[in-house]
């Protein structure tokens, strides 16, 4: 070795070690070196384990004789892994190796240790890896050890036996069906274990009951005798042996395969390129396009199996069923061998929709699954670099990654959403489809309404889609940019609203288009609550004024009158400038003049009061209209009723009557209930009469009420209950009670001075409200229209334990003597024997998983009571909606 080989050596061997000791600094679990060393997080995959074949490996000794070992290197199980390239697969990986070769202690080389191994298995510390201490390993101790894969710094996956750059997809092979984890449950009736390997005529005979007859040689059914506890004959077993034979000799190769097998081999080589020039984040893109190719030919391989009438798995089961081609005695079928082919068909039928799932499949319905598919096919002809960042970036935008922001805004501004925008006013401006209209003049608008759907079901992907466009370009713009964009993204949605054709289409297009106005009010609400510098006046005021209340209450609690009374004065002059610009807002609001843009930043800003209670009932109830969730309506027409707004359900009325003479069949049903829900809702609105003196209107009133019903302080489950039956009263148009209930929310949620802060006359025992808190969580924000419930907090408030496994994208509810399990985007729940229902709506992911209220009251008894001018809802148990209920029943017989 020359000196500048020595110097480079040295350096690189330099920058690691600083690199191994600045991030292992402290105690660690060696086992767990890569946590705690890399900080990666190492998610156990379910992999079937097979028996170790030792010709697949070399030994230790032999593999030294020809190899140097790079320092900082891990042996874990037969993989030598260089830790720079230790990733949380390779992890997994080798400790299968460990489990299958049983080779279970782990060996670290290293500098620290002279060049020397050391047995790390038990190691607790850094120290334990040097010269001085921990446990030396010699050569010959490590010698018989058999190895199968190296990895280098690089991240370069090799055959230890044969040096050759592995496929990183290919264990287990998609080929090879008696090895597939996904077909264990026909393995172990074949070979009678799971980590068996495929067995002889002879052996399955016997372990199937019959009798070698002694004296006779050789493996053919005339050497056995039918056993005394046999199922079958010796020749019905041969016949079933045949059939398991073929069936795992299948060749499933086909075009698409192949064609997934070139597609891999070029982005290995590729992928190890990058690697070799440190590039990688282009490396890792690259990896992940292996896995979508991969993926696509384990979905074809799962699809003939599975599928295909011609293929494996169903003349298996026909043979085992039926005897087919059976010329013996009577064939007896084996209930195990066919209970064995129905569990691994449900498993591979699973197994194909997942891997379908991830597949590199062009999606030419979806912007974003016609980009990648671009971007993806130019990597793999041309092996592209501009293609992989362009994957890089879309994938960012995809998964709300801000990594490059200038190139991902100049990205979506430039294409994404100029097309998505094209998409979007394409299908809501389209009107009644060709088709429509023929099947229409043969049979009448009821026939034709399948088509209405679609094209709404259409209208509805589109919107989808530029959500996702417009909300990544403003979290990578300046608030008060982003601001700005999102009030003209509203001057263009509501320009289509004359575009759109006045025929039958009309209703659903201007339904969708409603919807996609409030989720762009929605957004603006979220941007000034997270930009203390954006907020309004109002706010400002409001803000001063709570705070003013704290220190009155503090003043009042130690007795300094002077003081409150000071305080007090304070707060009625805040009192009259909130009331001033409250009215300044309103008059905005309902001006004629007043841009589109001054009115929705007028809506925005009214943050407290009835004025805010008002403009979010009404959108909740337009947002029931456009959904056509009776329930809903009736609910917000109900808050509306009660605060007496009778201009904000006319406007209901007219969106309703909007297509009235365009409704038939199922529509009209729907619409004409929602006029009767609207019309009731008009007619009570000044119905409610104080007969008894108690104002549920007036906060001190309110605050008795809670008192007598559940002590002082409120605590645990009586403070949750409180919440959520405030929140029935605030969402029935009850303001005091809705502003009470999301102050209570926030206080409990806001990790700040402490549940109820701000609220005078109540005891919520602590800043945690005695376990009040696991209550409350967010709401789910996608979908407005229904109401959705967390897992996690189910998990917190109930008997049932939350889980969630990253790798596959679940969460298990484990509880006494079962468990639930839900996957995102599926409407499918599993329980512990992988028995299946279907749920109401898919299961979707905000940070946690939720689902549908009516699903989460079917299998956990909870109900969603959301927390009026907040984005919280409380989630009653039993007992707490007992004790809501307790508190709406009392003020409501006050009141009568």
């Amino acid at each position: 070795m020359n000196n500048n080989e020595q110097n480079v050596r040295k350096d690189t061997s330099h920058r690691v070690r600083k690199k191994f000791i600045n991030i292992s600094r402290g105690s660690i679990a060696f086992v767990l070196i890569a946590v705690m060393i890399l900080g990666i997080v190492v998610v156990p995959k379910l992999r079937s384990i097979a028996a170790f074949d030792p010709s697949t490996a070399i030994k230790y000794k032999d593999y030294r004789a020809k190899n140097e070992i790079e320092d900082y290197t891990l042996f874990i199980g037969t993989y030598l892994i260089a830790l720079p390239a230790l990733t949380d697969d390779l992890y997994t990986e080798a400790s299968d190796s460990a489990t299958e070769s049983k080779q279970t202690t782990i060996y670290y080389f290293s500098e620290l240790a002279d060049g020397a191994w050391r047995n790390v298995t038990d190691a607790t510390s850094l120290f334990d890896l040097g010269p001085e201490s921990g446990v030396a390993a010699t050569e010959e101790e490590l010698a018989e050890l058999y190895i199968t894969k190296v990895i280098g710094a690089d991240g370069v996956v090799k055959d230890a036996k044969t040096g050759d750059i592995v496929d990183p997809f290919g264990d287990p092979d998609p080929y090879d069906l008696f090895h597939l984890p996904e077909l264990v449950a026909i393995r172990k009736a074949y070979a009678g274990a799971e980590d068996a390997e495929e067995p002889s005529l002879g052996q399955f005979l016997i372990d199937h009951g019959q009798t070698e007859i002694p004296g006779t040689a050789g493996l053919t059914p005339t050497t056995y005798s039918k056993g005394d506890d046999a199922a079958r004959s010796v020749e019905a077993d041969t016949f079933a042996y045949n059939a398991f034979h073929d069936f795992f000799a299948s060749d499933v190769h086909n075009e698409v395969t192949d064609e997934c097998d070139r597609r891999l081999a070029v982005l290995t080589e590729l992928h190890n390129q990058l690697k070799a020039e440190n590039d990688a984040k282009r490396a890792d893109a690259v990896y992940s396009l292996m896995g979508k190719v991969d993926a696509t030919r384990r979905a074809e391989v799962f699809r003939q199996l599975s599928m295909d009438p011609e293929y494996y798995m169903r003349p298996l089961s026909e043979k085992l069923t039926e005897g087919l081609g059976y010329e013996g005695a009577t064939f007896v079928t084996n209930v195990a061998e066919t209970d064995a082919i129905s569990s691994a068909e449900e498993t591979i039928m699973s197994a194909y929709y997942e891997k379908l799932g991830n597949a590199l499949v062009e999606d030419s319905s979806s912007i974003i699954g016609r980009y990648e598919f671009e971007y993806s096919v130019q990597v793999i002809e041309n092996g592209s670099r501009d293609a992989i960042d362009e994957l890089i970036i879309l994938w960012n935008i995809r998964d709300d990654i801000i990594e490059d922001q200038a190139k991902e805004l100049q990205k979506i501004e430039d294409d994404y959403l100029p097309e998505a925008e094209s998409e979007y006013r394409t299908r809501i401006c389209a009107g009644v489809s060709s088709d429509y209209m023929a099947i229409y003049r043969k049979s009448g608008a009821m026939a034709a309404a399948s088509y209405l759907e679609s094209q709404r079901d259409e209208m509805e992907h589109a919107r989808t889609e530029i959500q996702l466009f417009i909300d990544a370009q403003r979290k990578r713009m300046t608030p008060a940019d982003a601001l700005d964009f999102i009030f003209d993204r509203i001057d263009w949605t509501t320009d289509l609203y004359d575009r759109i054709p006045d025929d039958n289409a009309n209703e659903n297009a201007t339904k969708v288009n409603d919807l996609h106005i409030l989720w762009l009010r929605d957004v603006i609400e979220q941007i000034l609550a997270e930009n203390e510098s954006l907020r309004s006046k109002l706010q400002q005021l409001t803000d001063e004024m709570n705070g003013l209340e704290t220190d009155r209450q503090v003043a009042l609690d130690n007795n300094d009158l002077a003081g409150a009374k000071l305080l007090e004065s304070q707060i009625n002059a805040l009192k009259q400038q909130i009331n001033d610009e409250t009215a300044k807002l309103n008059a905005i609001i309902n001006s004629a003049n007043a841009s589109d843009k001054d009115k929705e930043m007028a809506k925005a800003s009214l943050g407290a009061g009835e004025d805010k209670l008002i403009n979010s009932l009404s959108d909740a109830a337009l947002g029931a209209i456009a959904d056509n969730n009776t329930d809903n309506l009736s609910a917000a027409a109900n808050g509306l009723a009660g605060l007496g707004a009778t201009d904000a359900l006319g406007k209901l009325q007219d969106r309703l009557n909007k297509n009235a003479g365009k409704n038939t069949g199922a529509n009209k049903t729907t619409a004409d209930a929602m006029k009767s829900i609207l019309d009731k809702a008009e007619s009570d609105a000044n119905a409610n009469k104080n007969k008894s003196g108690f104002d549920p209107n007036n906060l001190d009133d309110l605050l008795a009420a809670l008192k007598s019903i559940f002590g002082d302080p409120i605590t645990g489950e009586d403070l949750a209950g409180a919440i959520a039956g405030l929140s029935m009263l605030g969402n029935e148009g009850n303001s005091v009670a809705a502003n009470l209930a999301a102050t209570l929310a926030r206080s409990l949620t806001s990790g700040g001075a402490g549940a109820g802060a701000g609220v005078s006359g109540i005891n919520t025992g602590g800043s945690t409200g005695g376990g009040a808190a696991a209550y409350l969580y967010d709401q789910y924000e996608s979908d407005r229209a229904n109401e959705y419930i967390s897992l996690k907090t189910i998990g917190d408030v109930t008997e049932y334990r939350y889980v969630y496994f990253t790798y596959i994208d679940e969460t298990t509810m484990a509880g006494k003597g079962c468990a639930l399990s839900f996957r995102t985007n599926s409407d499918i729940v599993r329980n512990a024997n992988n028995e299946r229902r279907s749920l109401s709506a898919k299961t979707v992911k905000q940070k946690y998983h939720y689902i549908r209220e009516k699903d989460a009251i079917l299998y956990f008894s909870c109900e969603e009571e959301p927390v009026p001018l907040t984005k919280i809802a409380v989630c009653m148990t039993p007992p707490v909606k007992e004790k809501a209920l307790e508190l709406v029943n009392y003020i409501k017989s006050m009141t009568q």
